[in-house]
Formats: C-alpha cells, sequence, structure tokens
C-alpha cells in the first residue's frame, strides 16, 4: 500500500509479482498502467486524476488507459477544460464522481448526463431559460456561476425556483432582469426581489387584495389590478411605490384614511400611477381646500364626506364641486355673494352664526337668506350696496333684528 507516486517509482523494487496493491491517493492515468505492469495482483484505487489529453485521443475516443481504468465506482478529476461530450463519456464509464470544470452555453451544458458530479460549471449565456438553468444546476454538486447572465426569462414558478437556488447557493449570479411569462404571486415576486440584486422583475402580480400586495418588496415593472371594492390610501400609495406600471383600481369605489393620504392617491391618479373610476372619499381628518379640490378632481363623481379646515370665505369659495363639507365661517363680514358660492359647494347647512356683517346686492342677500343651507345668527348687520325696493327691506329685516344699511327706492 502507498501513494500512487511510490507505487508507480517502486523504488525498492516491491511491487513485483502477484502482489496486490492499494493506492491511498488520486492517481494518473500512467501511474495505474506503470504499476499494473509491476504486478499480476489486485490493484485496489479509488480516484483518478489527469488532463483531457491523458483520457481521450481526439475528441470522445478515449486513450488505451482511460478505457481500462475509468471504470465501476472509481473517482475521475479532470484537471483541465473539458468539453460536455468528454465528460459525459467519463461519467457513462464510471458511477464515481467526476470533477471537472467546464465552461459553455447552456445549449450545451443542459446535456451534461449525471446528476452527482462536481461540475465547477459556468454559463456563458447572457440570457437563458430559468428551466434550463434549474436542469444545469442539477447536474453538479457545486454552485453554478451564471454571473455572465442578465436577463433570466420564463414562468414565474421557474425563476421563482432559480431564485431560490440562489438564496441556497447553488447558482450564483449578479444583477439580472426577470421576464415572467405567467403571472407570479406575490410570495413570488418577492423571492426574486431578494435574490436578483438589483435587476429588474416584468410581471403580472396574481393577488388583488390590497392587504397582500402592499407586502410587495422593491420597485419593479409590476401590473397590478386592486379588486377591493374598498381601499385604504396609504395601501394604495404603498402599491403605487411597487411598480413603474400605473395600478388598476377602478374596482374601488371608496377609498378611506386621513385627508393627506387621500390627497396623495388623488396627486397619483392626476399623475397617471393609478387608474381609478368614480369612488367615494371620507377622510378621517379634516381637509384643506387645496385638498379637498385636489381629491374633487380627481375622484370621477364620487362623493366626498368631509370638514373643511379653512374658515375665511375667500379661500371657502374656491372650493370645487359640490359635496357633503362641513363647513364653518370665521369670518366677521361676509359678502353674500361669497356665502352663495360657499353654499352651492356643500349638501351640509353652512355655519355661519360668527358672521355679524352681510354685505352685497338685495338680490345676493336675499338669495343667502331664503336658503336653507345657510346658518346665520339673528342679530347680523346687513349692508345692501344697491338702491332696494321696501319689500326686499321688508325681507331682510325679518331675518334679523341687526342694522340695516341700505338705500330705499322710492315709490
Amino acid at each position: 500500500t502507498g501513494t500512487a507516486a511510490d507505487l508507480a517509482a517502486n523504488t525498492d523494487g516491491y511491487v513485483n509479482g502477484s502482489h496486490a496493491v492499494t493506492i491511498t491517493d488520486a492517481a494518473t492515468l500512467a501511474q495505474l498502467a506503470a504499476i499494473d505492469a509491476k504486478t499480476t495482483g489486485t490493484m485496489t484505487y479509488g480516484g483518478i486524476t489527469g488532463a483531457v489529453a491523458d483520457c481521450f485521443t481526439t475528441g470522445t475516443t478515449m486513450t488505451a488507459n482511460a478505457t481500462k481504468y475509468v471504470t465501476g465506482s472509481h473517482a475521475v478529476t479532470v484537471t483541465d477544460a473539458a468539453t460536455v461530450a468528454q465528460l459525459n463519456v467519463i461519467d457513462a464509464k464510471t458511477t464515481g464522481v467526476v470533477t471537472a470544470a467546464i465552461t459553455d452555453t447552456v445549449v450545451n451544458l443542459k446535456k451534461l448526463t449525471g446528476t452527482n458530479n462536481a461540475y465547477s460549471i459556468t454559463v456563458t449565456d447572457t440570457s437563458v431559460a430559468a428551466a434550463d438553468l434549474t436542469a444545469i444546476d442539477g447536474k453538479t454538486t457545486e454552485a453554478v456561476d451564471a454571473t455572465a447572465v442578465t436577463t433570466i426569462t420564463g414562468t414565474a414558478a421557474a425563476i421563482d425556483a432559480v431564485a431560490t437556488a440562489i438564496d441556497a447557493g447553488t447558482i450564483t449570479v449578479g444583477d439580472f432582469t426577470a421576464v415572467l411569462t405567467t403571472a407570479a404571486t406575490v410570495a413570488q415576486a418577492n423571492n426574486i426581489d431578494a435574490n436578483n440584486g438589483n435587476g429588474d422583475i416584468t410581471a403580472t402580480i396574481v393577488e388583488g387584495d390590497a392587504a397582500t400586495l402592499k407586502t410587495l418588496t422593491g420597485t419593479h415593472a409590476y401590473t397590478i389590478t386592486v379588486k377591493d371594492k374598498s381601499a385604504a390610501a396609504a395601501d394604495l400609495t404603498v402599491i403605487d411605490d411597487a411598480t413603474s406600471v400605473p395600478v388598476v383600481a377602478t374596482e374601488a369605489g371608496k377609498i378611506t384614511g386621513t385627508a393627506e393620504e387621500i390627497d396623495a392617491v388623488a396627486t397619483a391618479i392626476g399623475a397617471g400611477t393609478i387608474k381609478t373610476s368614480k369612488f367615494a372619499a371620507a377622510p378621517t381628518t379634516a381637509v384643506t381646500v387645496s385638498q379637498a379640490n385636489n381629491i374633487d378632481a380627481h375622484n370621477g363623481s364620487g362623493e366626498i364626506t368631509a370638514t373643511i379646515v379653512e374658515g375665511d370665505a375667500a379661500t371657502l369659495k374656491t372650493l370645487t364641486g359640490t359635496h357633503a363639507y362641513a363647513i364653518t365661517i370665521t369670518d366677521e363680514s361676509v359678502a353674500a355673494a361669497d356665502l352663495n358660492v360657499i353654499d352651492g359647494a356643500t349638501t351640509v347647512t353652512v355655519d355661519a352664526t360668527a358672521v355679524t356683517e352681510i354685505t352685497g346686492t338685495a338680490a345676493a342677500i336675499k338669495t343667502a337668506i331664503a336658503s336653507a343651507g345657510i346658518n346665520t345668527s339673528t342679530d347680523y348687520a346687513v349692508t345692501v350696496t344697491d338702491t332696494i325696493s321696501v319689500a326686499d327691506a321688508n325681507i331682510i329685516d325679518a331675518d334679523t333684528t341687526g342694522v340695516i344699511t341700505a338705500t330705499i327706492a322710492a315709490g
């Protein structure tokens, strides 16, 4: 017994006759031949190591030594670059582990036979099918080097499987774009996102509920349709941030949240990153006129139920649309025309009880007085800016005990 080098050298001449020989390390084919020539006894060896030229004369034609000694369960280590065809010839000759390095295209690499060999595989393609990469990964117990790959295509399940292999360390990659040919679940999309470096993902997402969609990680080209009938504005914004493709939320007939959150959704709708149809909005916090108008501009013909922050008529009269706005006017003096415009902006009674003076034309003042949608005090002063009749003066007088300043028309 001894090393291949010692036994082949046979310095002391003990390898002779019919003595059995046990080699304790990996031997070259030349060493095996040299030892075998010295004895008719059994030669026991575990591993074979050598270059391609030692194993093959040309192409896939094995040398005499390789044909004789690459057998049974002997492990073989090829020390230089071999072709797929050559490795398959070796694999067919032994059930032992074949160790070799190979660099090639996916088309060739997936033709490798065996599954227990220690191939150091380098993929040269820049674009590969996920299923092929998984097949190649199954050919070796070593990590597959796919760092040259910049695009991986395939079904969601196939690319998800590659992502799992990357996470397990059996495939090594850099940044790659994932192009999915079937819809992906959020779990699959997140697995791919966690393992494709800074690469893009293009996919349609299976789920439609915001609770699941808002757990998407990264920002990619996801086609997303929110199917909830009622959606939280904050969730929609998070989902919008997860994709570079407009989010379809046309089934959401109601959007809930704070004024700031719903305003953010309205802004996204205006920017085209969220698509909706008509939806009702009931902010849980008071809204500014600017926020209310932004929501009104982007919720179709949907209703808005909200309390307005501002109390000055100059700002309130710029409200757009007509909604269920709770409005309290804080000005002491208000133009009747402004009161009427504000009244037209809400279906809720306007609180104008803090107003101590109403100014304007007789017609505008009479309109404000006649409206059931404006609640005033009973003692406000009135300044009429045009000439009024006695009848008009009496109408105004009947609504307030305050001083009326006006010019009465003769007759």
